[in-house]
């Protein structure tokens, strides 16, 4: 593929301009200006890598191997970034195993950058080499969903990663296998401490949960997100409901719970299944699953956690007898759940009531007396 015109950096030396067009005789002619870098701390290699002019690698490597730009990456790592295959073939032999200021590796740049073919030729030499958080090349194929290059991957640096065979098992859903596994490897957690309870929920794998309970219950990764969080993410509403009784109510440091990831992803399923249990709940900074709702515009989401899931919960509780709830008064729409006292006129839904108060209305809708609270209704009754 045809390089796209190169235009001339602040301090470009004549040497980095003949890289840049991969001109053999020009980088000859220049080549006492090696070691130099330009404005943003790039090198006649690393230039050359960048725009893949493998023809004057090989003389530059001889003044220039294993500089580094002003993050400290390699002109391998760019050639890995970029997915220039040729340059990096040749740039391996003097630049493989480097790391940058975060800890990554050119391997680690073909794999977020999805470039097969240089993870191909990078994985058996940089294999293993982790991030200053810990992270390898596997980890970031798996983040970004990358099947392929998990397959590539997953023998060489599986134990890197802490993956063991109860991980694998649950992330399969095979059963007889998770089985097998439990005692020996129950409770261990990878590089990111995630534990074989939590692949199996944000695999959709509800079958195998209950027996990884056993051994994994209320286990926290090390961003502090429970199975049961991850399954809320993932939509996975089946293992949501299998992980209700050992991990509703549990909450992140900074107080975030299952309902509010739900609602964050819109996983509607997911909602209705956690409002019962943490519908009351709020984060650390006061917020609750309506408010992300609201500021993310999801209309289904607002609907079923109005008055921070109250609504649903009593239409749930009232299910067949709509008919004598009647529709709220104001909104003409939603069923009928909230009284106001001390009339006791059943007229109006959860919305709407903290509406009125919001406003300040204080008058009942239907006879114009004070209102002293609101309450949801207590019978159906007369």
């Amino acid at each position: 593929m045809a390089q796209p015109r190169y235009v001339e950096l602040l301090g470009d030396t004549s040497l980095m301009v003949a890289a840049a067009h991969n001109n053999v005789a020009n980088v000859k002619n220049h080549i006492d200006k090696a070691g130099s870098v330009n404005s943003v701390g790039n090198t006649a290699l690393i230039i050359a890598a960048m725009r893949d002019s493998s023809d004057v690698i090989p003389l530059l490597l001889e003044h220039e191997a294993g500089m580094r730009d002003a993050m400290k990456r390699t002109a391998l790592m760019h050639a890995a970034r970029l997915g220039n295959y040729n340059s990096a073939k040749l740039l391996m032999q003097k630049e493989a195993r480097m790391q940058d200021k975060d800890g990554w590796s050119a391997l680690i740049y073909a794999t977020v950058y999805k470039h097969g073919s240089i993870v191909d030729l990078l994985k058996d030499t940089e294999a293993c080499l982790t991030t200053t958080t810990k992270l390898c090349a596997l980890n970031f194929a798996i983040f970004i969903k990358n099947t392929e290059l998990v397959e590539k991957l997953l023998a060489l640096e599986k134990e890197a990663m802490g993956l063991t065979p109860l991980m694998e098992a649950a992330c399969k859903g095979d059963r007889d296998e998770v089985a097998a596994y439990l005692e020996e490897y129950g409770g261990r957690q990878d590089n990111c401490g995630l534990t074989a309870l939590m692949f199996a929920a944000s695999h959709g794998n509800s079958n195998v949960i209950p027996l990884l309970l056993q051994k994994e219950s209320t286990l926290t990764d090390s961003n502090g997100l429970t199975a049961l969080m991850r399954a809320a993410l993932a939509n996975k509403h089946e293992c949501v409901r299998e992980l209700l009784d050992a991990e509703a109510r549990l909450s992140r440091p900074d107080g975030w719970f299952a309902l509010m990831f739900a609602t964050q992803k819109g996983s509607i399923e997911s909602i209705k299944l956690l409002i019962e249990r943490e519908y009351d709940m709020k984060n650390v900074a006061g917020v609750t699953p309506y408010q992300i709702a609201k500021q993310l515009d999801n209309k289904e989401c607002m609907s079923l956690l109005a008055g921070n899931g109250l609504q649903f919960l009593l239409e749930k509780k009232y299910k067949g007898q709509e008919d004598k709830l009647g529709q709220c008064s104001i909104c003409l729409d939603a069923c009928c759940t909230m009284e106001c006292l001390p009339c006791g006129h059943k007229c109006a839904c959860v919305e709407c009531s903290n509406r009125l108060v919001d406003m300040n209305r204080r008058d009942c809708p239907i006879c114009r007396r004070p209102i002293e609270k609101w309450q949801p209704i207590q019978s159906i009754d007369g």
